[in-house]
């Protein structure tokens, strides 16, 4: 029975450490949308250059006579959607959903933009209707939040959504280790009364 025991403490133990040594991995969504008036949070809402906050007019004159480009600025703030046995962010991708209204059949219809972010990366490209996808450095995320923005540098489209995909490793708690030990531990209890029993 002692040898029972014994084997069934290491088997506890091997999985126990095992079981927190590895880590699951969660993927969640945040996303923003763009209003008129700003996003559908307004903390998510970091500033604009002119005019509606989700049409980007491109250049324009500003109110001091020199030629200032129409942007917008956004945070994603995520911390509170990282689980309780958060351990670290493996990857995170985010996509921007743009629509042009117009077709550019001529080079002075084409929209240019450029996007960065508070990491210091950033995108430089022509535009047209659908989702701009960008992977981001995981190391400026650990903070729960990241910010971006984007600007019209030739032409106008519309911004309507911001999606930031993040996959993060998740430790098991502490009590699952427990109750899978206490699990463990009444198996064996079971198998010493059923010997003994069986013996008597």
């Amino acid at each position: 029975m002692k040898r029972s025991l014994v084997i069934l403490f290491v088997i506890a133990s091997v999985f126990g450490v095992n079981g927190m040594a590895n880590a699951s991995s969660i993927t969640f969504t945040d996303t923003v949308v763009f209003t008129s008036t700003g996003t559908d949070s307004s903390e998510d809402y970091v500033g604009h250059g002119t005019g509606d906050v989700d049409y980007l007019e491109g250049p324009y004159i500003g109110s001091n006579g020199k030629t200032q480009y129409d942007y917008v600025g956004w945070t994603h703030h995520f911390d509170d959607q990282l689980g309780a046995t958060y351990a670290s962010i493996d990857s995170a991708v985010l996509s921007v959903t743009i629509f042009d209204n117009e077709l550019d059949t001529s080079p002075e219809m084409l929209e240019i933009a450029l996007g960065w972010s508070d990491s210091g990366e950033w995108v430089l490209g022509e535009v047209d209707s659908g989702a701009y996808a960008f992977n981001l450095n995981v190391d400026y995320l650990a903070d729960g939040e990241a910010t971006f923005y984007l600007v019209s540098l030739y032409g106008d489209f519309y911004v309507k959504t911001s999606d930031l995909t993040i996959t993060y490793s998740a430790v098991p708690e502490p009590s699952s280790v427990l109750l899978m030990g206490i699990g463990l531990v009444l198996v064996s209890s079971i198998l010493y009364c059923k010997k003994r029993l069986h013996r008597g």
